[in-house]
């Protein structure tokens, strides 16, 4: 017999893998995820994505300080991160670009003043607008690179205030 809560095992292996991450965790982005949660999801034709909720400094940590970069960068690929922090700074791309970027101050002990980047598409505009320093906001996006002097930069999908 079957029991009545099961857990597929490529599920699993998504979150052995997300345990790779030094204090990261994922977390149920679905308002209907968790303890008497119906099969039929809230939006059947998006997928559901969970996001690896993470502070700037356990980014930078993982990236930046990391002892082997490059298999950091490798593993994040593709995954999804959550950021909410006080923003440090907003700002758009240099050269004339649209992009627009949301900047999260990171304080370590190994790197003078990393930072962590949200680049937002110039669709983001309007609600970046109403955004100052110091507001507290959640960043959505995939893992972009580790930028030259420890900057770690996504390329964000979700602004929202929590």
């Amino acid at each position: 017999m079957r029991p009545s809560k099961w857990i597929p095992i490529p599920l699993i292996a998504t979150w052995a893998l997300a345990g790779v991450l030094g204090g990261c965790s994922t977390g149920a982005k679905n308002s209907q995820d968790g303890p008497g949660a119906s099969s039929n999801p809230v939006e059947p034709t998006k997928p559901h994505v969970s996001a690896i909720v993470c502070s700037p400094e356990q980014l930078v940590k993982e990236f930046s300080e990391s002892t082997n970069p490059v298999a950091s960068e490798d593993a994040a690929k593709g995954k999804v991160y959550e950021v909410t922090a006080p923003i440090s700074s907003i700002g758009t791309a240099s050269m004339g670009g649209t992009d627009l970027y949301i900047v999260f101050e990171a304080h370590t002990d190994k790197i003078p003043s990393p930072s962590v980047q949200f680049r937002y598409p110039a669709s983001f505009r309007s609600q970046v607008a109403t955004l100052k320093v110091g507001d507290t906001v959640k960043c959505v996006g995939s893992f972009d690179k580790v930028e030259f002097g420890g900057d770690v930069a996504f390329n964000a999908t979700e602004l929202s205030k929590p």
